[in-house]
């Protein structure tokens, strides 16, 4: 398939439509709203009409080093990424670009693309019954959904005590609103507290280099037989970090609690584990952009 490329310009208050005379289509989304920003990312554009692909890459990274985040802005160098043959690195901003609602579809068609463009493949670790119920329990609502399924909960909960105390309605139908309360509250809690726990303990990264070795430390002198191929799909771990701090205190950087060193602790699909070199993952997530690359 063709991956759409779609550029951001902010003209004025309005927002227009170009047509580009090549394969690739584009369109204008509200992507960067920094004033600081709109110079740069127009240049990006016009340096991508041109086939300046290295120079559209480059303008469109510095506009992520300055802070700018926008769906648009990761489509764009994931497809930038793409025709530079960097196909993990571009996995990981198509990713990030699928997360937003406007290029959800797009997003994922070409994150599928490069992902049938990748040599080599790991086999994916089967899911218990029990991992599948809870994603499928889980995506039906997103977080926001389940914090309002919380707040319907306890509202129910305390209008069937109110209903049992203050009026004469029988006992057995307070008893049901209450209890679908209790227990709707109760799931989407559960639900909740699980994504946050997820959330700050791991995180997805991309194999970024041809092949890689796993090692069973953080030094390359004790390496694994286990190997990763770009694109591969990892899962990085966050909450490992402070235990095998980096070699090179002025190289690390501060994010919350986190540091980021010269090592991280992934899982693979397969549940193979080990570390691996900052420098070769990228990491699809808009908490730590720019540090792992």
């Amino acid at each position: 398939m063709t991956i759409s490329l779609f550029f951001a310009v902010l003209l004025q208050v309005q927002l227009q439509a170009v047509d580009v005379p090549s394969e690739t289509s584009v369109a204008m989304q509200p992507a960067v709203t920094q004033q600081t920003h709109e110079a740069t990312f127009s240049q990006a554009i016009e340096w991508y009409r041109e086939g300046e692909i290295v120079q559209s890459y480059e303008a469109l990274s510095q506009i992520v080093v300055e802070g700018g985040q926008a769906p648009e802005l990761f489509f764009n160098l994931g497809v930038a990424s793409s025709r530079l043959g960097r196909l993990g690195e571009a996995m990981g901003w198509f990713q990030l670009a699928s997360e937003h609602p406007r290029l959800e579809t797009e997003a994922q068609e070409a994150f599928t693309s490069v992902q049938n463009q990748l040599p080599f493949t790991i086999p994916v670790l089967p899911k218990t019954p029990w991992q599948q119920g809870f994603e499928s329990l889980q995506g039906l609502f997103t977080p926001n959904g389940w914090s309002w399924v919380l707040s319907l909960g306890l509202y129910l909960v305390a209008l069937g005590f109110g209903l049992r105390w203050f009026t004469s309605l029988p006992t057995r139908l307070t008893t049901i609103v209450t209890s679908m309360g209790a227990l709707a509250a109760v799931i989407a809690a559960g639900l909740l507290w699980t994504s946050s726990i997820h959330y700050n303990e791991t995180v997805v990264g991309y194999i970024t280099t041809d092949s890689i070795t796993l090692y069973n430390e953080p030094t390359v002198e004790n390496p694994s037989e286990t190997m990763a191929y770009e694109g591969v799909q990892v899962q990085v771990r966050m909450n490992e970090l402070q235990t095998f701090p980096s070699t090179k205190p002025e190289d690390e950087q501060r994010l919350g609690e986190s540091k980021l060193g010269e090592w991280l602790p992934v899982t693979l699909s397969n549940g193979s584990s080990g570390w691996i070199p900052t420098k070769d993952v990228f990491l699809a997530d808009t908490r730590y952009l720019g540090l792992s690359r």
